[in-house]
Order: C-alpha cells, then sequence, then structure tokens
C-alpha cells in the first residue's frame, strides 16, 4: 500500500488508499499525513519545487525556518483537487489502521518521521530550545493539521479559516518556545 522509507520530498510514504491516485513526486516516495501535496499524501512539507498551488503562504521573512515550516504546513491546505485527494487517502489511510495493526506501525513510522521534521524546523537556529519541548510543539502542529484537514475536507471549516488558524498556531508555538524569528510570523499569523 505505501513505501515508508522517507524520501527527499518529506519524510513519509507514498499512500494508495481504496479509490484513491495519490502518487509520489516522479522519483520517488514522498511523506506522510494527510492534505499532503500531490506528490505525498498527508499534511506536510511539499517538496522542493513540487508545490502545485500556494496562495499566500509564508507571508513573512521567507528564508526564515519558521517562515519554511510555515510554507510546509499551509500547502497542506489548499483547494487543489490533488491536495483534497492526497488528504482524502490519508484520511483513509488513518481509519483503516485503527483495525489493521501493520498499518498502524507504518503510520507510527510515518508519524514520528513527520514529527522529526517539523521539530527539526521549529529548532534550527535555536539549539537553547530542549529537543523534548521541540518535539511537543511539532506533535501539536502536526495533530493540528490533521484535525483542521479533517473538518476543511468534509466541509466543517472553510479551508481560509483552517489555514488561518495553522497559521495562528505556528505563531503560538514559536511565542512558546521563544523562537528567535517568531515575531516574523506572530505579525503573519
Amino acid at each position: 500500500m505505501r513505501d515508508p522509507a522517507p524520501s527527499a520530498h518529506g519524510p513519509g510514504p507514498v499512500v494508495r488508499a481504496a479509490g484513491s491516485a495519490a502518487h509520489g513526486p516522479g522519483s520517488g516516495p514522498a511523506r506522510r499525513e494527510p492534505g499532503s501535496t500531490p506528490h505525498a499524501p498527508g499534511p506536510g512539507p511539499h517538496g522542493p519545487g513540487s508545490t502545485p498551488h500556494d496562495p499566500g503562504t509564508a507571508p513573512h521573512h521567507p528564508g526564515s525556518a519558521l517562515g519554511e515550516l510555515e510554507r510546509r504546513l499551509l500547502l497542506e491546505l489548499q483547494d487543489v483537487p490533488e491536495i483534497r485527494e492526497n488528504s482524502t487517502a490519508w484520511g483513509e489511510l488513518r481509519a483503516g489502521a485503527v483495525f489493521d495493526p501493520e498499518l498502524r506501525e507504518d503510520l507510527a513510522r510515518v508519524g514520528v518521521a513527520w514529527v522529526r521534521e517539523v521539530a527539526d524546523l521549529l529548532g534550527q537556529g535555536s539549539p537553547a530550545v530542549p529537543d523534548i519541548e521541540l518535539v511537543a510543539a511539532a506533535e501539536r502542529l502536526t495533530a493540528l493539521l490533521e484535525g483542521l484537514s479533517t473538518r476543511w475536507l468534509v466541509g466543517i471549516l472553510p479551508v481560509g479559516h483552517a489555514r488561518e488558524l495553522m497559521r495562528e498556531a505556528i505563531a503560538a508555538e514559536a511565542r512558546r518556545l521563544d523562537l528567535p524569528d517568531r515575531h516574523a510570523v506572530c505579525a503573519a499569523g
């Protein structure tokens, strides 16, 4: 069903859920969670140059680690057919994992890699923040993105509002962690 090995385009697998056509970025698997890119299912970062459509992400310091984190997470929340398909596939995969222990193990590995990637972005340029705090923040952000993605897909939440909530969460985590470039994110979120 998928290749749980991380790739250069992200930390997770390419998923092919029942009735889904999620596919990897040409040269290999992509990554994890819901709403990812057309290159990899699931919320999470797009590989370099793989952005299918990006309406207004990261209006602040584009070179900052937080700017990159915001860009990657917001790419998962776009009303674009490929993103919706990917997000749907990851939702189906997570739901199926409730009943399939083998699938659950694969998802756990992919989830850990995704959280690690987000924690690493949060920690760039901020070696004073303990890793345990970075990982906890990454877990909150990735879990929120999964929930926002689900609410968006079922029509409870407009995509623009979901993106706004994600920006605010990134800004809140940056403030909580007292990250050096938090003001750029806080001003944008």
